[in-house]
């Protein structure tokens, strides 16, 4: 875990893009989530935040090593584990 300390007030508004539950599983799924990445990174945000599901199982991690090619912000770009994730690493 990683905590970024922000100084209050800040200077300028901070562009925040969160983008979540993403499932990618495939070449068919990698498409919409690629124009998602695409349409945050053309608003220039500040910080990116990965909110959970990015990939549906572990097939899926190709796709999202694809998808997240090129993928950054001045602040850094940061991800939050979800179910599907965190449910493969309790099952034995």
């Amino acid at each position: 875990m990683r905590w970024v300390t922000v100084p209050v007030p800040v200077a300028e508004p901070v562009r925040i893009a969160v983008l979540g539950d993403l499932h990618l599983v495939d070449e068919a799924s990698l498409r919409p989530a690629c124009a998602c990445l695409e349409t945050a990174m053309a608003r220039q945000p500040d910080v990116i935040l990965l909110v959970g599901d990015h990939e549906h199982t572990h097939k899926g991690l190709p796709y999202l090593r694809r998808a997240m090619q090129g993928v950054c912000a001045p602040l850094g770009v940061y991800t939050v584990p979800g179910t599907t994730t965190i449910g493969r690493a309790r099952t034995p």
